[in-house]
This record gives structure tokens, C-alpha cells and sequence, in this order.
């Protein structure tokens, strides 16, 4: 008895990484028997119809999340691409007649299609979905003006993930601009600015890195590694100033400071 309970355990627990992809399975099988209608044809239905299109798209991302934990990029990509064609038709479907309670859903439908699609830029490399991602934000930033920051922060994490720094960090000032103590555009526009290895960047990232280690707490796993930025940045600087002080005043001189070499 004892033998076959360990062996029922043995299989339970080989399996259940797979329950929740499973049941998942399940559900998206039966919102998508609910969104075979045509709206069009019956609009007492149309809300039922992007409700249960989004609920789809959610499900297809979340399939993929759960192939991706379990190890799966290759296997998860499908549900990614899935999930956005399914948000897109919600947010189509939702933008007809739209009122202020289906303006508060696209905002959702909006997080959901840039969540996925920054995940497939950043996990697979799909620059062609930068702009679309870039329009849906902007949308949505329209629609949902109290949001204002988070979707700066989204769109510089877009941009970010798409190697276009200079993009990302002007979003990331966007962000800061609307909320001053936002630690993930602090954290992220300080490292762009760090990257960047210009002087006047690294005094930047200083005055953002100092601001997220006086507002990060205790808690936020990042807040150890800015500190130990901060601490070797401000020594870098300080070092490179004592190296210019102890140059002779003629290699001082600046660029501007030359003579006109050119031929009279």
C-alpha cells in the first residue's frame, strides 16, 4: 500500500507542472466555441464577443508563460502570437460604439496586447512588433490619463528591449516627469545613462540612482546593486577629475581653445 501511494506521488508530482496548462487548454477550448458568433449580425452579443476574445487572448498568454517555465521558448511562441492576434480582434471589437465603461476595458485590452508583445520582442527578437506595440500604448495612454507614468515606463521598457536607448530613456523622463519616485524608471533610465559611458550621462545616473536608493525599501532586491553602482560611479568621477587636475595647464586646454590651424 505504502509502495503504490509513493508511486502515486511520484506521477502527481511529474505531472502537475502540466495541470494548469491543461486546464487553461480547457478554458480557452470553451471561449472560443463563445466567440464563434458574428457580433455584427447579433450586437446584443458584442460585448460578450471581446470579453470572451480577450479572455481567450489572456489564456493563450498564460499558456505560453507556463511552457516558458517549464523550459519551452520554442513550444510557448505560438500561444504568444495567438494571444496577440485574439487582443487585437478584442481591442477592434471593443473600439465600435465605444462608452466610458468599454474605454476602461481597451485600457486592459491594451496592457495585455503590450505585456505579450513586449515579452515576444524581448524573447524573440520580433522588431517588426515595436511600432504597433509603441501605437497601443499611446492609445491607451489617451484613454487612461491617470495611468500616465505606467505607460511611459512600458513604452521606455518597449524601447528598451529594442536596443533604441535613446527612445527608451525618453520615455523613462516621461515616466519620471509624472511621478518623480517611480524606482522601475529610475533603476532603468539610470542604466541606460550608465551604458551610455558619456560624462554628462554617468552625473545623470547619479542623481537617479541616488533618488532610488533614498526611496527604494529594504526589500526590493535591486536596491544592493545600485548602492554598489553608485558607491564605484562616484569614484570613478572623482578619480578622472583628480587625473585632469594634476594634467599641466597646456593639456587643459580645450579643443575650442586651439588655434585655427586652417590655411590662410
Amino acid at each position: 500500500m505504502e509502495h503504490t501511494q509513493r508511486q502515486i506521488r511520484v506521477l502527481f508530482d511529474s505531472w502537475s507542472p502540466h495541470f494548469g496548462q491543461i486546464h487553461r487548454h480547457r478554458l480557452g477550448a470553451n471561449f472560443q466555441q463563445a466567440a464563434l458568433f458574428d457580433p455584427a449580425r447579433d450586437p446584443a452579443f458584442a460585448e460578450l464577443a471581446y470579453k470572451t476574445t480577450a479572455n481567450i487572448a489572456e489564456i493563450h498568454y498564460l499558456m505560453g508563460i507556463d511552457l516558458l517555465n517549464l523550459g519551452q521558448p520554442y513550444g510557448a511562441k505560438p500561444y504568444f502570437e495567438k494571444a496577440s492576434i485574439e487582443v487585437t480582434r478584442s481591442i477592434a471589437l471593443a473600439s465600435e460604439n465605444p462608452d466610458k465603461e468599454r474605454a476602461n476595458e481597451l485600457v486592459t485590452y491594451y496592457r495585455i496586447l503590450a505585456k505579450n508583445n513586449l515579452l515576444v520582442i524581448k524573447r524573440y527578437g520580433e522588431m517588426d512588433r515595436v511600432e504597433d506595440t509603441i501605437r497601443a500604448i499611446a492609445e491607451a495612454r489617451r484613454l487612461d490619463q491617470s495611468g500616465k507614468s505606467a505607460w511611459d515606463l512600458l513604452e521606455g521598457d518597449v524601447y528598451k528591449a529594442a536596443a533604441r536607448s535613446s527612445d527608451a530613456a525618453g520615455a523613462y523622463r516621461n515616466a519620471l516627469s509624472t511621478d518623480p519616485d517611480s524606482l522601475d524608471a529610475l533603476y532603468n533610465l539610470s542604466l541606460l545613462l550608465v551604458v551610455s559611458g558619456e560624462k554628462e550621462g554617468l552625473v545623470e545616473a547619479i542623481k537617479y540612482m541616488s533618488r532610488f536608493v533614498e526611496k527604494a525599501p529594504p526589500s526590493d532586491a535591486r536596491s544592493a546593486e545600485v548602492r554598489a553602482s553608485l558607491e564605484s560611479l562616484r569614484k570613478q568621477l572623482l578619480d578622472d577629475s583628480a587625473k585632469r587636475d594634476k594634467l599641466p595647464i597646456s593639456s587643459k586646454r580645450s579643443v575650442r581653445d586651439q588655434p585655427d590651424l586652417k590655411p590662410s
